[in-house]
């Protein structure tokens, strides 16, 4: 997925298995493993919330319909689990978590 300013997020979808790898597109930091500080960032972010966090909602954005399209076809594959690179995994029910993650946008 391309989106603006120079963000690209790559996914892998593993179809035996019903799991999703995604990169940044979401974040599920875990407030209580983050130094305070940090964790008031993140907070306000939203990258505690499994959702896409609010500084990149923007270069998302920018990528108009092709992003909106590619984050469409993510959430039309109906994975189990979904496995990014910061924060817990959405260990089940992935397809209805990234409904609620992605209301932002679609």
């Amino acid at each position: 997925m391309q989106g603006g300013a120079g963000f690209n997020e790559v996914w892998f979808f593993h179809r035996q298995t019903k799991t999703l790898v995604l990169v940044d597109l979401i974040e599920n930091l875990d407030p209580e493993k983050l130094p305070p500080i940090t964790r008031l960032m993140m907070q306000a972010s939203a990258a505690t919330r499994g959702t896409t966090a609010r500084y990149l909602r923007l270069p998302v954005r920018l990528g108009g319909a092709d992003a909106k399209k590619a984050v469409q076809a993510i959430v039309a594959l109906e994975p189990d689990r979904v496995i990014f690179a910061h924060g817990r995994p959405f260990d089940s029910d992935g397809a209805a978590r990234l409904k609620r993650a992605f209301e932002w946008l679609i």
